[in-house]
């Protein structure tokens, strides 16, 4: 794994720690995501992109996250073919 920084690493417990709880409510989270300010989505979308490139490459998955990669590398495939790029504004 590359140089990952202190506050990268900080930043994705904070995310393993909200999503690692029973009461998270994806639905209702991801409705609130989608009305924050414009700038912000756009650089979640691009967070949401890169984990799917990342997922994409791996080689192992079990039954926990199969889908996950199933579906990452049909993404993934279809974002480079279609040179998605997600500008900041």
């Amino acid at each position: 794994m590359e140089n990952i920084s202190e506050r990268a690493k900080k930043d994705a417990d904070t995310i393993d720690s909200m999503i690692n709880n029973m009461s998270f409510k994806t639905e209702q989270v991801a409705k609130l995501l989608a009305n924050m300010h414009p700038t912000l989505q756009q650089k979640f979308m691009r967070l949401c992109v890169e984990f799917i490139h990342e997922e994409a490459t791996k080689e192992f998955f079990d039954d926990r996250n199969k889908a996950t990669g199933k579906y990452a590398k049909m993404i993934s495939e279809l974002l480079k073919k279609e040179n998605a790029y997600f500008p900041y504004i």
